[in-house]
């Protein structure tokens, strides 16, 4: 499992910020970094994690909670959701 620690991203790049976060994090997500149920780092870890602001990390955060992918839970975090087995199979598809 990599742990890509201090990942930066492409500041120069056509796509934008908050989509590489977006990425990023699923990046993590299919190497295992996190599982679901997990809680993943706080908004200014991963800010400082990626080399963004943390309002890019919270566009990012926020389209992934849009795809059922994150699940924020105020006054807690931001956790990968759990899904049921038939669930991730039409998702896969």
């Amino acid at each position: 499992m990599r742990n890509a620690l201090n990942t930066k991203l492409e500041m120069q790049a056509a796509e934008p910020l908050y989509k590489q976060v977006e990425k990023q994090i699923m990046n993590c997500l299919a190497e295992g970094e996190w599982i679901p149920g997990d809680r993943l780092p706080t908004e200014s870890q991963l800010a400082e994690r990626f080399g963004v602001a943390v309002l890019t990390v919270r566009a990012g955060i926020r389209d992934l909670v849009d795809s059922n992918i994150l699940v924020r839970k105020q006054g807690s975090g931001t956790y990968v959701a759990l899904h049921d087995r038939q669930r991730q199979r039409y998702q896969l598809v």
